[in-house]
């Protein structure tokens, strides 16, 4: 959809996409840490009332692939979650590994915390920011920004789109690691709350 909520139709080749394929995982801080070769912990709770929901492992690309290449190595990234010559396949991609956590809070604010093993780029030319605000994660640089996004039901990109959604998002880099926060409702939390959690986060990490 473009910025006047038209729907637009092009081809599988011409559709931009940042691509991502998880999988929930039991793996513990140790064997995650070991496995994207950065340290990890994944607390049950850290800030008020906050509650780990799930927690999944993750593989993406630093690069933007159209909707046809990503349609044709679905099957290979799934594996590359658990299969580290499947992960190595798909080196011109750029990919990375990332753990992915999904917490709510008492008044039902869910949101995701990842932590991705390499520094992502935050931005890329299919995405529709519409604002960035730089601020600070302790002392650590971070971004605000506030994106719009096409929501297909079922997450199904040859559906009809159901609308445009916005989504909030912290991101910050440290140690060569980039780390997110993401509202995932209709319910977002303040940039102020949202730095307040990822400065408690990050104590955990230490």
């Amino acid at each position: 959809m473009d910025k006047d909520n038209n729907i637009i139709e092009r081809p599988a080749n011409e559709v931009l996409i940042n691509p991502s394929i998880s999988k929930a995982t039991s793996l513990n801080d140790k064997e995650l840490s070991e496995k994207l070769g950065i340290k990890i912990r994944i607390p049950e709770k850290f800030y008020k009332d906050l509650d780990l929901q799930k927690k999944a492992e993750v593989v993406a690309f630093n690069k933007t692939l159209s909707y046809e290449t990503f349609d044709t190595l679905k099957d290979v990234v799934e594996n590359a979650i658990n299969d580290e010559n499947a992960f190595k396949s798909l080196h011109e991609y750029l990919p990375y590994r990332s753990v992915s956590c999904t917490y709510r809070n008492g008044k039902g604010n869910i949101f995701n915390i990842a932590v991705m093993d390499t520094s992502v780029k935050v931005f890329s030319n299919n995405h529709d920011i519409s604002k960035v605000v730089q601020t600070k994660v302790g002392n650590i640089n971070a971004q605000w920004i506030v994106e719009s996004f096409t929501d297909y039901k079922g997450k199904d990109m040859t559906n009809k789109p159901v609308g445009k959604g916005t989504a909030n998002a912290l991101f910050w880099t440290t140690k060569g690691s980039t780390y997110t926060i993401v509202t995932l409702d209709d319910k977002p939390m303040s940039m102020n709350e949202t730095v307040k959690i990822a400065e408690a986060f990050m104590k955990t990490q230490k």
